[in-house]
């Protein structure tokens, strides 16, 4: 009984050890899903900034004359694979605001 309950642990503990590298592969890269925000997948699988649209973002603060409508409709018109609507905007500015006053 004691040789059988070895045999059935090595077998798990190999297992896992398959089981944590396969994971650890997987981290490096996208997994799937929605990629987030202002990031674009690359070739490699791998999440990288989109340059763009980060530079987008970090000069909305310089906009505030402009309505969120026009800044969609500009960001729409960037060389950008995201569609963003008036309310997305909204959310950044005040995400920018809320992280400006911490």
């Amino acid at each position: 009984m004691c040789v059988t309950v070895l045999k059935k642990m090595t077998k798990y503990s190999e297992r896992g050890k398959k089981i944590a590298m396969a994971k650890k592969s997987q981290k490096e890269r996208y997994q799937g899903g929605r990629v987030p925000f202002g990031y674009k997948k690359n070739s490699d699988g791998l999440l990288e900034e989109d340059t763009t649209v980060m530079a987008f973002i970090k000069n909305l603060d310089k906009f505030d004359a402009r309505s969120n409508r026009e800044l969609a409709k500009d960001l729409a018109n960037l060389d950008c694979e995201i569609k963003v609507s008036h309310t997305t905007i909204h959310r950044l500015r005040k995400k920018l605001i809320s992280d400006k006053s911490d």
